[in-house]
């Protein structure tokens, strides 16, 4: 996974250097050299998310219309704080056969109290050795 943000942090490197020589040196008419520009700056806010996502944070895009669940964390809101409150999750994503798709991955969703209650109730049954899979409702996504 190092690797993977080094490489990403190089290529990036090396696109700013170039622009960098286009800024420069070179005689490109000065409405390429904006655009070269708008163009690296736009991908700022892109690469910090990208590198987020490499960084196994969990994300907050949908869960995956098939799973199973591992394990589940919710953090209850905190008005003293300012704290919103999460449910966290590790899911495994299943196929049409119910076989595991890749590794499984963090997701992050907003804390609402059935959510609690369900992902509560999950965990017991997990912590019994039980396994939970289950599909997204595409109508209540």
């Amino acid at each position: 996974m190092t690797v993977t943000i080094v490489s990403l942090a190089a290529a990036y490197a090396l696109v700013v250097a170039l622009l960098a020589y286009l800024l420069l040196l070179s005689r490109l008419n000065w409405v390429f050299k904006v655009l070269a520009t708008a163009a690296t700056v736009a991908l700022i806010p892109l690469t910090f998310n990208s590198v987020g996502e490499l960084r196994g944070l969990p994300t907050d895009g949908p869960i995956p219309y098939s799973f199973r669940m591992l394990w589940a964390q919710v953090t209850e809101p905190n008005p003293l704080r300012g704290e919103k409150g999460n449910v966290f999750l590790w899911l495994q994503t299943l196929d049409d056969a119910n076989y595991p798709l890749g590794q499984p991955r963090a997701y992050q969703l907003p804390y609402s109290a059935a959510l609690k209650i369900k992902f509560t109730a999950a965990l017991g049954k997990i912590a019994r050795g039980e396994q939970i899979q289950a599909r997204v409702n595409p109508k209540r996504a």
